[in-house]
């Protein structure tokens, strides 16, 4: 019971933050219980890009989420994926940008929430970019060592 109610309160905490969250569901047939399931989202305010989840490619050239808001939330059902992911930043009029993507394996366990995010570090030689998946289930649910990256 505690567990249903603090996964609840942690997607409820992350559509409401994501007004404009683009949502997938990456899995045929009947909507399955959240208990059976996995989620993966990326902020509003992030820059790193999902363009590829296994063999399944964004639709458009922003990924998954919009020209202006890189956020989305996936619905998946436990397993092994593999992103594929790019970095775009704004700077006023000037546009920063990955010219390939980086690959980010993880494997999504049912009741988890996972978030896409990563670091970044600028100089004068240029923007370096580094994705990772981390497992942002409440922490009485959350297994140790549970974060994922390239």
């Amino acid at each position: 019971m505690k567990k249903r109610i603090l996964i609840s309160l942690c997607l409820i905490f992350i559509f409401a933050g994501c007004a404009g969250t683009k949502e997938y569901v990456l899995y045929d047939g009947p909507k399955q219980p959240k208990k059976k399931v996995a989620f993966l989202y990326a902020d509003p305010d992030t820059d790193f890009r999902l363009f590829q989840i296994n063999e399944r490619k964004a639709d458009n050239v922003n990924g998954f989420g919009s020209a202006g808001n890189d956020s989305f939330i996936m619905e998946l059902l436990p397993g092994e994926y593999t992103l594929h992911v790019g970095y775009r930043e704004y700077y006023g009029t000037m546009i920063f940008y990955s010219t390939e993507n980086r690959i980010v394996t993880f494997k999504a366990r049912a009741g988890h929430v996972y978030q896409l995010t990563g670091e970044t570090s600028k100089s004068a030689k240029g923007i370096w970019a580094i994705p990772k998946v981390i497992d942002v289930t409440p922490e009485d649910d959350k297994p140790k060592n549970a974060e994922y990256t390239f």
